[in-house]
Order: structure tokens, then C-alpha cells, then sequence
């Protein structure tokens, strides 16, 4: 991908509100020995789906997943923040709702701006382009996005080095 196309899509994918847009490549993620180790330890508990045989092969090879992979795009998309957002109003003790559940639906908001986005990669390119996204499925499964996201984050320049599994983002872009 050329620096001017990934420069683009960067921009565009932050003009539709994702607030870190990075590139990588579709080679095998260079912190995967982290996943298998957290198998071996069998931290993934009942979720034996994530063990099997296929489902190892799918995250250390994107291109089993889509074989015309030539890029993978690593996108955040921030939750509504829950300081804006009105509060309780309910007497002590009481909980507080986790930020993701304050705004919209996710799971109906990210698609919408990854298909703008692909349309927009299709525009700049002049032609259709295999493409493929995940919103807590996949090889970037919720149950995992924790252990995962250093393993694409980190190389696609989006995040610092993990510490304790957790990416860092910076504050700003």
C-alpha cells in the first residue's frame, strides 16, 4: 500500500470518527506465542472453540480468513464518554453503567462507518476490494480483544507496547 493511499485512509477514517487508524500487514502476528501461552495455561476456560485446531490457524494466518488480504486496518472507535453523559441519579449504593453502554449500539454503529470506509478505500483504488471486518467476533473476539490487540495494534502503529496485555493508546492521534 503506498504511503499516499494509507495516508488517506487514515484521514478518512478519522474524519468518520475513528480516533486511531493504523495499517499492517497480514503476516503471522509477531506476539502470538502470547495467545498460545495463554491457552497452554487454560485461561480460556469453557470457550474450547478458541483451542481448536482451526480456530489457532485462522489468527496466525489472516490470509486463511480472507487469502486476498494484502493490508489489515486496525481502527478505535471511542465509547460515549461517561463524564458527558447524564448521571444517576439513584442513592448510594449503586452502580455505575460501563461507558460502552452509554451511547449507541456499537455493534450497529461500527459497521455503518466501516462500509463509508470501504467505499471510500474503493473510490481511491477504482475498483472493488475484498475486505472483511470484525465487531467482537472473529479473530478479534471481545473474550480476547484484551490478549489480541497487541498482536495487531502494536505492529499497525496504533498502540505502545503492552503492558500487563493492555494497549495504551496515546490521548491524542
Amino acid at each position: 500500500m503506498s504511503a499516499t493511499l494509507k495516508q488517506a485512509i487514515q484521514n478518512e477514517a478519522r474524519r468518520l470518527g475513528f480516533i486511531l487508524a493504523g495499517v499492517t500487514t497480514p503476516d503471522p502476528p509477531p506476539h502470538l506465542s502470547v495467545f498460545e501461552d495463554w491457552l497452554m495455561q487454560g485461561r480460556h476456560a469453557s470457550m474450547n472453540y478458541l483451542a481448536d485446531d482451526r480456530s489457532r490457524a485462522r489468527r496466525a494466518d489472516p490470509r486463511l480468513i480472507l487469502p486476498e488480504c494484502k493490508s489489515i486496518l486496525v481502527l478505535a472507535l471511542p465509547y460515549t464518554d461517561p463524564k458527558t453523559a447524564e448521571a444517576s441519579n439513584q442513592p448510594a449504593p449503586s452502580g455505575r453503567v460501563a461507558s460502552y453502554a452509554w451511547g449507541d449500539d456499537y455493534h450497529l454503529v461500527i459497521p455503518e462507518k466501516l462500509k463509508a470506509l470501504v467505499a471510500f478505500i474503493e473510490r481511491q483504488v477504482g475498483h472493488p476490494v475484498f475486505n472483511r471486518w470484525y465487531t467482537d467476533t472473529g479473530i478479534l473476539s471481545s473474550n480476547l480483544m484484551n490478549l489480541l490487540q497487541p498482536i495487531t495494534a502494536e505492529p499497525a502503529g496504533v498502540a505502545s507496547k503492552p503492558a500487563q496485555l493492555n494497549v495504551f493508546f496515546p490521548t491524542e492521534p
